[in-house]
C-alpha cells in the first residue's frame, strides 16, 4: 500500500491500527517470557528437592502473591500444574522435563513472534513518518 496516497483521516486510522497490534504483540510477547520464566523457576525449584532438605519447613506457592507454609517430603514425587487447575503427580525428573519441554515451546514461540513485532513497529514507524511528512506539507 502507498502510504503517500492516503489523506491524513486514512493514515491516522492505519496508525490507530497499528497502534492496537503492536500494543497487543508486545503484551503477547511478555506474557510468554513472563511464563517461560516461571517454568526456568518451577526447574530449579526441583534441586531443592533432595534427600538433606527431607522435613525442612519452606513456603508453597499457591498463586504469584499466595504462599502457604508447608514441609519438604522427598518421596520423589511432586505436583505439577498442567494448565487451567489441572494437577498432576510426576517424578522429579518428570517434572524437569515438562518443565523444560515447555520452556523450549515458549522460546520457539517467543522467536516467531518477536519478528512479526519488530515489523509492525517498523510499519508504524513508517506511518507516523508520514502523517509528520504530510502535516508539514500544510
Amino acid at each position: 500500500m502507498d502510504l503517500t496516497s492516503l489523506d491524513p483521516q486514512q493514515l491516522q486510522q492505519v496508525y490507530t491500527s497499528l497502534s492496537q497490534e503492536v500494543e497487543y504483540l508486545t503484551n503477547s510477547l511478555a506474557q510468554l517470557k513472563s511464563a517461560q520464566e516461571k517454568f526456568n523457576s518451577s526447574k530449579k525449584l526441583l534441586s531443592n528437592i533432595s534427600p538433606e532438605n527431607n522435613g525442612k519447613e519452606t513456603l508453597v506457592p499457591m498463586t504469584s502473591s499466595l504462599y502457604v507454609p508447608g514441609i519438604i517430603d522427598t518421596n520423589d514425587k511432586v505436583l505439577v500444574d498442567v494448565g487451567t487447575g489441572y494437577y498432576i503427580e510426576q517424578t522429579v525428573e518428570a517434572a524437569g522435563s515438562f518443565f523444560e519441554r515447555r520452556v523450549q515451546y515458549l522460546k520457539t514461540k517467543i522467536q516467531e513472534l518477536q519478528p512479526l513485532v519488530i515489523a509492525k513497529m517498523r510499519e508504524k514507524n513508517m506511518v507516523e513518518e508520514v502523517i509528520k511528512a504530510k502535516m508539514t506539507t500544510k
